[in-house]
Order: C-alpha cells, then sequence, then structure tokens
C-alpha cells in the first residue's frame, strides 16, 4: 500500500529522492573533474577530439578487440597505442554526458512519484538500482565491458519507464479512472 502523500511545507518533503540526489550528483561531479583532468593531459581544452601536448594523435582507450590498457585520469581511463582505440576525451565527455542526460530525468520521475504517495521503501529500491546501473555504465565504458555497459543502459530504461508508469498509476485519479 503506497504512502500518503506528503505535504510540502510540512516536514522533509522528498526524503528518498534527495538522499539518492547527493551520491549521483557526486558520481557526475567526479566526471565532470575526470573529463576537465582528460582534457589537461590530452592538451584540448574544446571539442571532443584530442591532440596531445606535442601536437600528434591521441593513444586512445582500449578498443573491444582486446588491445593492452594502461591506466590514467580518475577513472583509470586506459591509454595505449593501438590505432584502432579510441579517443581517452571521448570517452570522457560521453561518460560525463550520459550520465547527465539520464540523472536529471530519473530524479524528476521519483521526486513526483514520492510526492503523489509512491511507497519509500520500494522508491528507495528503484533508485538504489538505478544507481546501480549508472555506476556499471560508468565503469563499462571505460573497460570497454560490454555486458556491464548494456546492463546499465538497459536498466536504466527500464528503471526510468518503470517510474513513468508507477506515477501514471499513482496520478490516474486526476484523469478520472
Amino acid at each position: 500500500m503506497a504512502a500518503a502523500p506528503t505535504t510540502l511545507g510540512l516536514g522533509t518533503a522528498l526524503p528518498v529522492t534527495g538522499s539518492f540526489a547527493i551520491p549521483l550528483v557526486a558520481l557526475g561531479s567526479a566526471l565532470a573533474i575526470n573529463t576537465a583532468m582528460t582534457r589537461v593531459n590530452c592538451n584540448t581544452w574544446q571539442g571532443e577530439k584530442s591532440i596531445t601536448k606535442d601536437g600528434k594523435e591521441p593513444a586512445g582507450i582500449k578498443s573491444p578487440d582486446g588491445s593492452v590498457f594502461g591506466t590514467k585520469g580518475l577513472f583509470g581511463n586506459a591509454i595505449d597505442n593501438n590505432r584502432n582505440s579510441y579517443d581517452p576525451l571521448l570517452i570522457a565527455t560521453r561518460v560525463h554526458a550520459n550520465l547527465m542526460e539520464n540523472l536529471p530525468i530519473t530524479l524528476l520521475l521519483a521526486g513526483l512519484a514520492e510526492l503523489n504517495g509512491a511507497d519509500r521503501k520500494k522508491l528507495t529500491s528503484v533508485l538504489a538500482l538505478f544507481t546501480l546501473m549508472r555506476v556499471s555504465h560508468v565503469f563499462a565504458l571505460y573497460k570497454c565491458n560490454q555486458p556491464a555497459r548494456a546492463f546499465g543502459f538497459f536498466g536504466t530504461n527500464i528503471v526510468q519507464l518503470g517510474l513513468v508508469g508507477w506515477l501514471g498509476t499513482l496520478t490516474k485519479g486526476y484523469w478520472g479512472y
């Protein structure tokens, strides 16, 4: 049974959503710092194409073909000399952007569900799962782990669609159902 809707102005309105915003925004900040560090290491202050400090093409990040990596950067972005590898700056910017594309909509949906009486224990489980999905996706992109990347991608979409469906059931009375 869903808890009664939280009334704004009478205590903490969104304790579950607010609690999960803390580690998720911290992850976003860490990814932004990692992108800035990668920009400095690649001597690229704008855009997504790395240019190394000596003006050469970037070394790149390990490709899925099994190339060996070294580590560099906050999340261990892999660097090697494989010409078929990925640009480290492109990876860093996309990892950060991907979280920033999914985080606001998920927190908004969770907050709306919580304000409309969503069960807090269930919502905590959903947001814990979302957090796990996003962390999985971050490390999967850096390590070229495609199964973990798919887990993060599809899991995030399932969580978002689930929240939309749940929100729909919580607000169905508004539409006369």
